[in-house]
């Protein structure tokens, strides 16, 4: 993989720095985490851990993000749908507990910021630890061939 695919830097460095830092927002939480509620922590979790992706690789934050979205994006229209026309699916239940409010506001919680916010931070943290090896092995490869007598 040649370095205009991975970034400007060193590609190892810059692959090395996202663990880091995410280690990092993780102690942070546990030194601040009971101000938040839990899945407040949840959702900014996901969400910065995928914004450090880029800061090791942008140009597979972009592939992963697009892959996130376009597979989320639907399921949150019909989510929205179910909500608000109470369809009596999974797609529009409500956990045992939760607050009473409008379906608007139930959206937000229920639908929007986990399958948005969550759902897609997760994509692209978890696309990382298949798409770093993935990458190592190909430059590899690659490096053998080009090497080679």
């Amino acid at each position: 993989m040649d370095q205009a695919a991975l970034g400007s830097g060193s590609p190892t460095i810059r692959l090395v720095i996202v663990p880091v830092l995410i280690s990092l927002v993780v102690t942070l939480w546990r030194l601040t985490g009971e101000l938040l509620t839990w899945s407040t922590f949840i959702w900014l979790l996901a969400a910065l851990t995928a914004c450090l992706q880029y800061l090791g690789w942008p140009q597979f934050f972009k592939t992963v993000l697009a892959y996130g979205l376009g597979a989320r994006l639907p399921v949150v229209l019909i989510m929205a749908l179910a909500m608000h026309g109470s369809w009596g699916t999974h797609y529009d239940a409500i956990p045992p507990g939760f607050p009473e409010m409008g379906w608007w506001a139930s959206f937000m919680w229920l639908g929007f910021f986990p399958q948005l916010v969550f759902w897609v931070g997760f994509t692209i943290v978890t696309g990382a630890f298949f798409g770093i090896p993935a990458a190592s092995l190909v430059h590899r490869r690659r490096t053998a061939v080009e090497t080679a007598p």
